[in-house]
């Protein structure tokens, strides 16, 4: 599980809080062969979340990957790279 903890969001007084988790988990066998050996692994995972506008400040923190806010663009990009059901 990956998890992405903001301690503080916001302009002025105005404040807000965020967490994410995501994790890699198997779904139907319709999709996934059977014969598919080991846990499942997920690669290249980067999220992207927008922000509004009036946003001045991000204070993100993450358990896994890396995580970027470009306040020109309001904008916070989480790469987490491998992420499979075990992590």
């Amino acid at each position: 599980m990956a998890n992405l903890l903001n301690d503080q969001v916001g302009c002025g007084d105005v404040v807000g809080r965020i967490t994410l988790s995501i994790t890699a988990r198997s779904i139907s066998s319709l999709i996934y062969s059977t014969s598919r050996k080991g846990p499942l692994i997920v690669e290249d995972v980067t999220v992207i979340i927008p922000f509004p506008k009036f946003v001045r400040t991000a204070n993100l923190n993450v358990t896994i990957g890396r995580v970027m806010y470009d306040e020109a663009g309001k904008i916070a990009k989480w790469t987490i790279g491998k992420l499979d059901e075990k992590t």
